[in-house]
């Protein structure tokens, strides 16, 4: 039997919102949706290693994404997220990223900006990394 074509669910173009929990490899450059509005992404530590860069690239093939909360208990490879990357998120005015260790949430975040954001909600991220952020 072969794989279906990737993107996976390519016809799904309009899909507002997505709750992802995952408790097993996840993959998300398997998924394209350009009108996402918002993103529930859970990874349990059942996942051997979540990749950063495909969260980034995802982040990226979604540019209308308003609302977006993360949760990653997992461990985190960063391997693939070039330093000087950063993800423009204009829409986004709720973020939220838990991470189980301070330095890998914090190495995704200064990937990512959010100049629209007025709820924000994190375990390790200074909000200088989101300015518009009222302190």
């Amino acid at each position: 039997m072969a794989p279906p074509p990737l993107p996976l669910f390519r016809n799904a173009i309009n899909l507002k919102e997505l709750s992802l929990p995952s408790e097993g490899a996840i993959h998300l450059n398997h998924f394209a949706f350009p009108n996402l509005t918002i993103l529930e992404l859970s990874v349990t530590p059942e996942v051997e290693v979540f990749r950063a860069s495909q969260l980034l690239d995802f982040l990226e093939a979604s540019p209308m994404l308003q609302l977006v909360h993360i949760d990653i208990i997992a461990d985190i490879l960063l391997e693939g997220a070039p330093q000087e990357r950063v993800i423009p998120l204009p829409n986004v005015v709720a973020f939220t990223l838990i991470v189980d260790d301070g330095g890998p949430g914090y190495e995704i975040a200064v990937h990512i900006s959010c100049p629209s954001v007025t709820h924000f909600a994190d375990n390790v991220i200074p909000r200088e990394i989101f300015p518009a952020f009222p302190s």
